[in-house]
């Protein structure tokens, strides 16, 4: 769980960040899930774009599941994802 510090400083390093998954009518797939995962791995905090908030509301708690995520934020149809890697961090985010 992400305390409101945290979260406001990973929402200040997502600000500038570009969706990098796209989630449209069909919703949620194994690919875009692999691809959400990959991301992650590499960047640690990713963007999804959603085509409209119905189908976020559906597929966002999927995700969170499915990629073991935390809940940075959202702005709209966007959400933002942090997973940190346990390994090497490549983000360090204030404690507290």
């Amino acid at each position: 769980m992400l305390s409101s510090k945290q979260r406001k400083f990973l929402k200040s390093k997502a600000h500038h960040l570009k969706p990098v998954a796209w989630i449209g009518d069909n919703g949620l797939t194994e690919q875009t899930i692999s691809e959400i995962k990959y991301q992650l791995e590499i960047h640690e905090l990713i963007k999804i774009k959603c085509s409209n908030s119905v189908i976020k509301k559906t597929v966002q708690d999927s995700i969170y599941t499915q990629t073991d995520a935390l809940s940075v934020g959202n702005i709209g149809n966007i959400f933002i994802l942090y997973k940190p890697d346990p390994i090497n961090p490549r983000m360090i985010i204030p404690q507290n």
